[in-house]
């Protein structure tokens, strides 16, 4: 599992990795297929999609010629995530859904 989808992921935003094409694919890859493998939904699972919703919608809301606000990482400001991804994250949670009930 990524290294944010644990209660003692202590930073305000997900890692810099995960605003990327390649990151978001590879940590939500990971989260799909841990659940797949093991058949169940674990609070991991539900923490770490729910920090990836909160994530897109963070940089959904900023407009592409203005800085991000200054307590805001720029790599979130500049991030590949953004409102498919937020479709795309609810069509996995109710394939996994469908998957483990």
């Amino acid at each position: 599992m990524p290294e944010w989808c644990y209660w003692t992921y202590a930073r305000e935003y997900l890692p810099a990795k995960f605003h990327t094409k390649d990151g978001y694919n590879d940590d939500i890859g990971t989260i799909f297929n841990v659940v797949k493998e093991r058949r169940q939904i674990s609070s991991g699972i539900l923490l770490g999609f729910g920090m990836a919703i909160r994530e897109a919608h963070r940089c959904q809301f900023l407009e592409p010629d203005e800085a991000p606000p200054e307590d805001m990482p720029a790599y979130v400001g500049g991030s590949f995530v953004g409102q498919d991804n937020i479709i795309q994250l609810l069509e996995h949670i109710e394939s996994i859904i469908d998957m483990v009930v």
